[in-house]
């Protein structure tokens, strides 16, 4: 009755979600907006892509060319060109999981560092977080443990800094997953419980499930398969109960290889074998790779020797394709590209800033230039009006000089006529007196006639 009931239950899980896809695609031939479409574009494939990851990718393409020809359009709209920038991000972010997941190292890093270049522009610490992560993955999964752990604890700082838990608790499983590859898995383990913890409490059910995955990990290592075969089950459940056949995969087959150390070869083989059917079915060529070696060595104890030579050669064929000389070169190149772009970016920032502070410097020494010209204009002027109205003045004051030298000498000239005048009078009246009998002479001529 219970395997009953969790059938029906998977089975209505599945059904929610082909109707949840259905609405989603009923939206978009409705939809007008290239912001909507975009939105229901990334929705859509996220509904999918942990059982149709091909399907999932061809939407997130359109997704992407979708927002990259928005962008380019130059809106006059900044908010929207933001939001149009992050919804291409996301989706850049995502067609990058799904090449890294199919093999394709190269067009994953490519697709990760362009998603990364947006999220630095636009400051988007969330997405930063993110970023940052699924780049230590690659490196990671690579080998790489040096960037590995770069980018993974630049994740872990952000999302503690932004107080994104779950992104933490992710971060969390990650850094402690490359304490597992140093040989260090005790470190490991602390890891790994502060994010089941971190999970736990807010009912993250699809981070759990890895968290449980590593920490089966952990005890693998410490052989003790019991308490790993524990975890791995927990993880198994949530998986399958979620929809998550990717990771569902990832927990067969670790329950699957405890199941071959224990001697339980037909039940390794069942395990196996579902395993392997799924691992096919997404064509994920890392879970190809781990599934046919498991089968691999069930057939082998089974003594079914060209089965396991089927599938080891299987192996051998997935194992180059996802981990060859080629593909570690392809990240070494992708990493440099991306370090020489950003750093051309940076340059061409500090040059455009260089440029625009001497084109300012100039300005100013143009602007200062022009005052001091401006000012040796004034000077200049102030000095011819000064030295024209000393001119004037002076030609004034000579007419000045002259006017009244001439008026002096009338002046001169007056008297001397004036003095001439009265001299001649004087004289007239002299001669006269001389002529002319006195007063008292006429009194005394009178004065005889008289008597």
């Amino acid at each position: 009755m219970k395997k009953l009931i969790t059938a029906v239950a998977l089975a209505l899980i599945s059904f929610d979600a082909i109707a949840q896809t259905d609405s989603l695609r009923l939206l978009l031939r409705n939809a007008k907006h290239d912001t909507t479409r975009c939105n229901l574009l990334l929705a859509i494939g996220e509904s999918m892509y942990t059982n149709q990851p091909d399907s999932a990718l061809a939407y997130w393409i359109k997704a992407d060319k979708l927002s990259k020809d928005f962008i380019s359009k130059n809106s006059p709209c900044k908010t929207v060109v933001r939001k149009m920038k992050n919804l291409r991000a996301n989706t850049l972010n995502n067609i990058a999981y799904i090449y890294d997941n199919k093999g394709n190292i190269a067009f994953a890093l490519d697709h990760y560092n362009a998603s990364l270049r947006i999220l630095e522009e636009l400051k988007d610490s969330l997405g930063l977080g993110y970023a940052y992560n699924n780049l230590g993955i690659v490196y990671r999964n690579q080998g790489d443990l040096k960037n590995a752990k770069i980018y993974l604890e630049k994740s872990l700082k952000i999302r503690r800094d932004s107080r994104d838990l779950a992104g933490e608790a992710q971060s969390l499983t990650n850094v402690g997953s490359l304490y597992m590859f140093s040989g260090q898995p005790d470190s490991a383990r602390s890891y790994y419980s502060k994010s089941i913890s971190i999970r736990e409490n807010n009912g993250d059910k699809n981070g759990l499930a890895y968290s449980y995955q590593f920490m089966g990990d952990y005890f693998i290592l410490k052989r003790l398969n019991d308490s790993a075969l524990n975890y791995f089950n927990r993880s198994l459940k949530i998986r399958k109960l979620i929809g998550d056949k990717r990771g569902t995969a990832y927990s067969l087959n670790r329950i699957g290889n405890i199941l071959l150390k224990q001697n339980k070869y037909k039940d390794a083989l069942t395990v196996g074998l579902e395993n392997y059917n799924i691992a096919t079915s997404m064509r994920y060529p890392e879970l190809i790779k781990s599934s046919s070696e498991l089968l691999k060595n069930v057939y082998l104890k089974l003594n079914d020797l060209k089965k396991a030579i089927e599938m080891y050669d299987i192996f051998i064929s997935m194992k180059d394709s996802v981990s060859n000389e080629s593909t570690r070169k392809a990240t070494a190149r992708q990493q440099l590209k991306y370090e020489f772009e950003k750093k051309a970016a940076e340059d061409s920032v500090a040059y455009a800033k260089e440029k625009e502070l001497k084109e300012t410097e100039i300005a100013l020494q143009k602007a200062e230039l022009k005052v001091k010209r401006n000012e040796q204009y004034v000077l200049y002027g102030g000095l011819i009006f000064v030295l024209l109205l000393t001119l004037f003045i002076y030609n004034r004051f000579k007419v000045t000089q002259k006017q009244k030298s001439i008026i002096e000498n009338k002046n001169i000239i007056i008297e001397q006529k004036q003095r001439e005048i009265l001299d001649s009078i004087n004289y007239a009246k002299r001669i006269q007196r001389a002529h002319l009998p006195t007063d008292k002479y006429i009194e005394k001529s009178i004065n005889k006639l008289k008597s």
